[in-house]
């Protein structure tokens, strides 16, 4: 089951981490470098990389942002845009994109055909989706830019099971840990590429270390 949404990421190479616009009111929470990258990234990247930075920033009543520094990023089409506390995905079929996002709590609330308004099932923070129609869209994890987004699930095995019955491409989930947390991943595709992140953090291990 998704709780609740993660963060949006945002790539870009490692020289430029530390210096990407944040409006005022961002917190820098935690950071991790030299993180290995787990394999079920693979499909999307554009080259191999065997290691990334994270930093995460926060502010309340906004997007948590992660900001995942890589060697070599690349530039390409945009596959996402943020207006205030909206994520705005590009889609050539937004209602298609709808479609898939709906396995994820989100809900087509507002709009027809080229701009699309989503509300969450579960609390978003005051945050609110959107897919409007961009013909060209490029979704990469290695794509200089906004890149992906992330919800915490209760279990990303049967998240993963579910989003492949409804037809869609999964990887397998992996472990890793993040700020001193052991948590499982795995991603999703969409219709044209769209990259969402599923997480679920694992009990400690006086707590078996499973997660329901």
């Amino acid at each position: 089951m998704i709780l609740k949404f993660d963060h949006i990421s945002f790539s870009c190479e490692k020289g430029f981490a530390q210096s990407v616009p944040f409006a005022a009111g961002y917190e820098l929470q935690f950071r991790e470098q030299a993180l290995k990258n787990i394999s079920c990234k693979d499909p999307f990247f554009k080259v191999p990389h065997s290691e990334h930075d994270i930093y995460m920033y926060e502010k309340p009543q906004n997007l948590p942002v992660e900001i995942t520094a890589y060697d070599t990023c690349f530039p390409g089409a945009d596959s996402m845009t943020v207006e205030d506390r909206s994520i705005i995905m590009y889609s050539p079929h937004p209602e298609k994109t709808s479609e898939f996002l709906s396995l994820f709590g989100l809900k087509k609330t507002e709009g027809t055909g080229e701009d699309l308004v989503l509300e969450g099932r579960f609390a978003l923070g005051g945050v609110t989706f959107g897919v409007r129609k961009a013909d060209a869209v490029e979704w990469r994890l290695d794509k200089t830019g906004w890149s992906s987004v992330g919800f915490l699930s209760s279990n990303v095995q049967k998240e993963l099971e579910k989003v492949q019955a409804a037809g869609y491409e999964v990887t397998w989930a992996e472990e890793l840990e993040v700020n001193h947390r052991r948590m499982n991943i795995g991603f999703c595709k969409g219709p044209f590429g769209e990259i969402v992140e599923i997480i679920s953090l694992q009990r400690s291990k006086e707590n078996s270390g499973a997660v329901d």
